[in-house]
């Protein structure tokens, strides 16, 4: 790849490109075979994608310690390199990006980071309000208390909902189903529950509450076939 005409990233004279091609990648596709095995998210996988791509200059790999401790506390690196972060605090809202005005002309099915967010990030830098991206939405807690032989069929069918965020079957006095929803707004929810839970057989009743504050949000890695 002909970097040689592109601006300079930062932090560095040119990207760092981390993707391994030929014997390189083979040698270290070997060398993985040893190592732990974690599951990753969808978000450490787009991590990791632009990382290889370098759009993570001037990094070269995930963060260690030092540079977490040193981003969080000064939004610098341990090498000094400007790393900034956003600050996180109880105003939370979801916008569904709609409005094609503030995308590129064309849209790869694969590379939205490029096409999508990076001139959305453009546009709000330049002053134009959030809100004009496209539709404000909520999200939403959903409690659906079933009949215990219908609750894996009542929570497949949740899953296939383009609102459920995530769904999943808890047993405590009684066996529930938790579900994570998305909204436009409360007459949206209240349709969506009314219209496709509610009617679902094996429902007995639903509760549901409105996020309106986070405290925090934590991920956990689960290792597989780790050798000690």
């Amino acid at each position: 790849m002909d970097t040689s005409k592109i601006i300079p990233p930062h932090g560095a004279d040119q990207l760092k490109i981390l993707l391994l091609e030929g014997t390189a990648r083979q040698e270290e596709l070997r060398r993985a075979q040893t190592l732990p095995k974690v599951m990753m998210s969808s978000r450490e996988v787009g991590d990791l994608i632009m990382l290889g791509i370098g759009g993570f200059t001037p990094l070269d790999g995930f963060m260690g310690h030092d540079d977490w401790k040193g981003v969080c506390a000064e939004m610098k690196m341990s090498n000094g390199i400007f790393w900034p972060i956003l600050e996180d605090d109880e105003k939370r809202k979801i916008i569904h990006l709609t409005n094609r005005v503030y995308f590129r002309p064309r849209i790869s099915p694969t590379f939205h980071g490029r096409d999508i967010f990076a001139p959305v990030a453009a546009h709000l830098s330049l002053g134009v309000d959030l809100e004009k991206m496209g539709i404000n939405h909520i999200i939403a807690n959903m409690i659906v208390y079933t009949d215990p032989k219908e609750s894996d069929n009542v929570a497949r069918q949740l899953s296939k909902a383009k609102e459920v965020l995530e769904a999943s079957i808890s047993l405590s006095e009684e066996l529930l189903i938790i579900a994570k929803v998305v909204a436009k707004n409360r007459e949206e929810l209240h349709s969506f529950v009314a219209k496709k839970v509610a009617p679902l057989q094996g429902v007995l009743r639903i509760r549901t509450s409105i996020i309106t504050k986070k405290y925090k949000e934590e991920r956990f890695l689960v290792e597989k076939n780790y050798k000690s």
